[in-house]
């Protein structure tokens, strides 16, 4: 998520913010202030910024600031997401890790039924 903040430093002249991908295309913000915008970052690239007033006939300056927040699970690997989950299979344990302080803070797994019933799930935490 990327947070643009632009901030008039003369009176409440209106600034308007927007973002542009690097094709140039405009991004739709996820959220807007009065000051600026919250933009998703879907992918790593270059992305524009551009800062418009009207409505007042001399110069205004400005404070403009850029907040990048990044993906939560981006170190998690390609099973962050459902796309990149992991089979298991019923009636085998598996072992991994998950670690929040090491970026790898989330794990898909897939699961297949050739017919209808219950699902049982059993996590095991404690450490050897």
């Amino acid at each position: 998520m990327l947070t643009l903040t632009a901030t008039a430093r003369t009176g409440n002249a209106p600034l308007s913010v927007e973002c542009y991908d690097a094709e140039r295309n405009p991004l739709t913000p996820s959220s807007r202030r009065a000051d600026g915008i919250s933009v998703p970052v879907l992918e790593n690239g270059e992305y524009f910024v551009k800062l418009s007033g009207s409505g007042f006939s001399a110069p205004v300056p400005y404070a403009l600031s850029a907040t990048m927040y990044a993906d939560p699970a981006a170190l998690s690997g390609a099973d962050r997401t459902p796309f990149g989950a992991k089979t298991l299979v019923t009636g085998m344990a598996v072992e991994d890790t998950v670690s929040f302080d090491r970026g790898d803070k989330i794990d898909w797994w897939r699961l297949a039924f050739g017919t209808t019933g219950r699902i049982g799930i059993e996590m095991d935490t404690r450490r050897n």
